[in-house]
């Protein structure tokens, strides 16, 4: 990885720092990183001009970049590396799985480790169906994060591809869960599954009735109808160009 690739990622970012927008970003972002403030389109659209240049020919280099930046401090550092390994995902290998899984569990913030399991590992499960084998082995792990990245990484096939299947076979196993966090990422999964195919989800649905809390059935209907529910980091984004990030941090 060229030291000056590095360098003029960074000179960038500050040149688009915003006081004010990062004022507003730790607010609601709430996690220990610190801010600069470069809007959520900005980081990328640079992160889409540096696997331009790069991707095609050296997709390693542009790993190790992401890799670089995922250490650093800085909040738009981390998430130009998210959308850089989104971009990567097609060409990503099984042994990368693991890799991305360590950046869930040790994303210093729930934002980030959203992100990582959507757009990363959710863009690798797009590809690749059989890796849902190993999302419903996650739904057991002790750790609420990773629960909740089980459901976050099925979510762009069901939004996308229509596959229903996958989602109820992921969402399952955390229909009793009683982690608020995860039971809203299982929500959100489940309104994508219902305007996909909203006849078997419905069933589905059903079966649950008088085993989870009313209210839980009830916001998914009402969401996937129009309303609100489904977090805002998981919303449909506008596509990007070939091999572009489909979803915003």
């Amino acid at each position: 990885m060229r030291k000056g690739e590095r360098d003029c990622i960074r000179a960038r970012l500050e040149e688009l720092a915003d006081p004010r927008g990062a004022a507003a970003a730790k607010a609601v972002h709430r996690c220990p990183c610190r801010f600069r403030g470069v809007s959520a389109f900005r980081v990328r659209a640079l992160a889409r001009q540096v696997a331009r240049r790069h991707h095609r020919d050296r997709p390693e280099e542009v790993l190790e970049i992401a890799r670089w930046l995922w250490r650093s401090p800085w909040h738009e550092d981390k998430s130009v590396a998210v959308h850089l390994a989104s971009i990567l995902a097609p060409r990503l290998e099984d042994r990368h799985w693991k890799e991305f899984r360590r950046w869930v569990e040790r994303a210093r913030g729930a934002g980030h480790a959203d992100a990582v399991a959507v757009q990363v590992l959710g863009r690798m499960v797009e590809r690749d169906r059989t890796w849902c084998r190993v999302l419903r082995h996650w739904t057991l792990s002790p750790e609420p994060r990773v629960r909740r990245a089980a459901a976050g990484a099925v979510l762009l096939r069901t939004r996308h591809m229509g596959d229903v299947e996958a989602a109820l076979s992921v969402c399952e196993p955390l229909m009793l869960d009683r982690s608020p966090e995860v039971r809203e990422a299982v929500a959100a999964v489940l309104q994508q599954a219902l305007r996909a195919g909203d006849d078997e989800t419905r069933r589905f649905l059903e079966r649950w009735r008088g085993r989870v809390p009313r209210g839980f059935l009830s916001a998914i209907l009402r969401a996937s109808a129009g309303g609100p529910g489904t977090p805002s980091r998981w919303r449909a984004g506008r596509r990007s160009g070939p091999g572009g990030a489909k979803d915003g941090i």
